[in-house]
């Protein structure tokens, strides 16, 4: 009789990041920030612009992608569990 692997947290945790599908993250992660880069490089002669701001909003545009990306691929793998 094969009986299953206990559950640690370690294992649960490994579980989680996994199913958040870190590579298909990652280059959507990397996708969005290329945009936002190029955006800025193309708006940076126009007066008014804040650095800082931008630098914030590339942070929060990066973070909220990768976080929103993960979570996608997890309610995905949900979905298809046999």
């Amino acid at each position: 009789m094969i009986r299953p692997r206990e559950e640690t947290p370690a294992s649960r945790l490994d579980a989680l990041i996994e199913s958040g599908k870190p590579g298909i993250t990652k280059m959507v992660t990397i996708t969005a920030g290329v945009g936002f880069l190029l955006e800025v490089l193309t708006h940076s002669g126009v007066s008014g612009v804040d650095t800082p701001h931008l630098i914030k909003t590339g942070i929060g545009a990066i973070v909220g992608t990768a976080l929103a990306s993960a979570g996608a691929n997890a309610l995905n793998m949900w979905y298809e569990a046999d």
